[in-house]
């Protein structure tokens, strides 16, 4: 063999090393990626129940009714001296001392600023059906002003003693022309303000009827009838002129 060709296989041999000695330090050197792991899948489970709250029911509460204010005088000598001199309570007003069915006490500096209760129509009988005699009672109230403000009030008897119960509003300026307990029953003949009235002139007639509920007065019905004819005055004719004399 000459020596030209083994200086060739030698040349090649060692370039052949050379390249696989960088192919292992390229492979060395290379950075290790960490093997990929797929997440573990996990079974569906059924989805929770939504809980929807719920609210407890609550007992219904009865309305609790007015208490009985005020005493007026014992129930053995209920009479209309007795309810002429009574206390009682009105809204806005508070309480009252009647002295022979008046009451007046200033609340201001003016000479109007008064407030006046009088009382008016009233009726003794049997309201709740204990065999004892109640009464009811008109009251009106005027502060100073043109308003008149009319009341209706039970009266109670309990125990020894006779009670207001719950004072009813009949209206501003009505004129009531009658007041009597039937049967149980307490009925009120007014004239109010009809729809096209002026509040001085009621002309709109009205029977009521009520039923004594708890202490307070419950409105059964109410009947309205014709209304009161107004007069409108006519102009007198004049008398024709005189001839005057020549």
């Amino acid at each position: 063999m000459s020596s030209s060709f083994q200086s060739r296989l030698r040349v090649v041999w060692f370039s052949g090393a050379l390249l696989l000695l960088l192919a292992f330090t390229l492979l060395a050197c290379a950075p290790k990626t960490a093997p990929s792991v797929s997440a573990p899948r996990v079974a569906p489970t059924q989805a929770a129940a939504q809980v929807i709250p719920t609210a407890t029911p609550v007992p219904s509460q009865p309305t609790p009714t007015a208490p009985l204010t005020a005493d007026i005088g014992a129930a053995k000598g209920l009479n209309e001296a007795v309810l002429m001199n009574g206390q009682y309570q009105l809204p806005d007003v508070g309480a009252v001392q009647l002295e022979n069915g008046r009451y007046e006490k200033k609340y201001g500096s003016g000479a109007t600023q008064v407030n006046r209760v009088t009382l008016g129509l009233s009726a003794i009988g049997d309201l709740n059906g204990n065999g004892v005699r109640d009464a009811v009672v008109l009251l009106a109230f005027n502060s100073g002003g043109s308003g008149t403000f009319i009341y209706l009030a039970p009266v109670l008897a309990q125990d020894d003693t006779a009670r207001q119960g719950t004072p009813q509003l009949l209206g501003d300026r009505v004129k009531v022309n009658n007041l009597a307990i039937q049967d149980g029953k307490v009925v009120v003949e007014l004239v109010s303000a009809g729809p096209n009235d002026p509040l001085c002139c009621p002309s709109q007639r009205s029977t009521l009827t009520y039923q004594l509920e708890g202490p307070a007065l419950k409105l059964l019905s109410e009947v309205k009838s014709t209304t009161v004819p107004r007069l409108t005055p006519r102009p007198h004719p004049r008398p024709p002129p005189q001839p005057q004399p020549n």
